[in-house]
């Protein structure tokens, strides 16, 4: 089993150690997220496919950008200096992060359809198939067997762990606001904590 309080103290100690680092991350999250409609409330409506190319741009980059925060939180895992370069290197996983979504996606629907705790079951079992496609660089279907087979024992720890982590964020958002700029990264960290962890446990 592992420890919630060791999670979190990873991530904290992560995070003041490369806090601007991080900071920039989640700002740039942030830009690639909300640039398209800021970019298109200027285009006109007639310039249809303008917009239709910078949305399709932008999906792509963020797409990569969200495998390479992956990257980066494994290197930190790894005890490996990231750098900036290393959010946009992993493009070759892209159709692979996209048919992940949606398979994870769909057999999570399903679940909560049966049942709402079919769906909480399927939804933490399967919830680090991410770490597991960029970390052993493999497709979808194994990814989502790996995180499957990881967490076995480890349900309630790990639903207890997520609770936490939504706790801290929501402190994060309840100081100005500002404070989720600290919490996002610190539970990100705590998350990849748990997955090594598993990793570990189950070898």
């Amino acid at each position: 089993m592992f420890s919630k309080r060791e999670a979190l103290r990873f991530g904290w100690t992560t995070f003041k150690a490369h806090w601007i680092f991080l900071l920039v991350v989640v700002l740039l999250a942030n830009f690639i997220s909300f640039a398209p409609g800021f970019f298109l409330q200027w285009v006109s409506d007639d310039l249809f496919w303008v917009k239709w190319i910078v949305n399709i741009v932008f999906w792509v980059l963020g797409t990569v950008f969200t495998i390479g925060q992956f990257r980066v939180l494994l290197m930190f895992l790894a005890e490996k200096k990231p750098e900036y370069a290393d959010l946009f290197r992993e493009g070759k996983l892209l159709l692979s992060y996209w048919v992940g979504s949606l398979l994870y996606g769909l057999v999570v629907f399903v679940g909560f359809i049966l049942l709402i705790v079919p769906g909480i079951i399927l939804a933490t079992r399967l919830q680090f198939w991410t770490y597991v496609m960029v970390n052993k660089q493999c497709g979808p279907v194994a990814a989502l067997k790996e995180s499957w087979r990881i967490t076995r024992g480890s349900l309630i720890n790990i639903i207890l762990f997520n609770l936490l982590s939504v706790a801290v964020v929501f402190l994060g958002i309840l100081a100005l606001g500002v404070g989720v700029l600290v919490a996002i990264p610190v539970t990100l960290l705590a998350t990849t904590f748990v997955y090594g962890k598993l990793q570990q446990l189950q070898k």
